[in-house]
């Protein structure tokens, strides 16, 4: 995930540089594009690492519920 947050980010700042020194509007409009899919992936990758923390701390909190029922 983090890969492809890189490859888009640099496709990104690619377009956009490109764009602005030949005044190609399309490859500036194009850009702006790639960077709403790279804070896509931003949200997306955030929100794994969330998900995870959550899980981990319910998991934990299942075990010590289900060792009090047995004790």
């Amino acid at each position: 995930m983090v890969s492809m947050l890189c490859l888009t980010f640099s496709f990104f700042l690619t377009e956009i540089i490109f764009g602005y020194v030949t005044n190609s509007l399309a490859l500036i409009g194009d850009s702006y594009h790639m960077l709403s899919d790279v804070l896509a992936l931003v949200v997306g990758f955030t929100s794994l690492r969330v998900g995870a923390i959550c899980c981990e701390r319910s998991l934990k909190l299942c075990a010590r519920k289900s060792t009090n029922v047995l004790l």
